[in-house]
């Protein structure tokens, strides 16, 4: 399984709550809509025992193998989804990367 990881902070003058009902009401229906996708996650990212998080979420979206990742992200639903003005204009500090996902048994 290979997921897009996508991390983020919004900036200071955002207004959070309006923010967080555009997320939930365009723009992941949006990103709900590429080809391929398995399987969306999104979560608030929290501080570590000792270190304060520099992102405020993060958001994962699940493909079955890596060229279905790459024909979602060349699609016009990615297209969509890029253009969400509202959403890029409240966050900053965006990091995105791909990562191969391996499922572990634990002893």
């Amino acid at each position: 399984m290979f997921k897009l990881v996508t991390l983020f902070r919004l900036k200071p003058e955002t207004d959070v709550e309006a923010f967080e009902r555009h997320y939930t009401e365009v723009h992941i229906p949006l990103a709900g809509k590429l080809p391929g996708l398995k399987k969306y996650t999104r979560g608030l990212v929290h501080a570590s025992a000792n270190r304060p998080s520099p992102y405020y979420r993060m958001a994962q979206l699940y493909f079955e193998d890596y060229d279905s990742l790459r024909r979602a992200l060349a699609s016009p639903e990615s297209q969509g989804a890029i253009g969400d003005t509202v959403f890029f204009s409240q966050v900053e500090g965006l990091v995105q990367f791909i990562a191969e996902e391996e499922d572990l048994s634990l002893p």
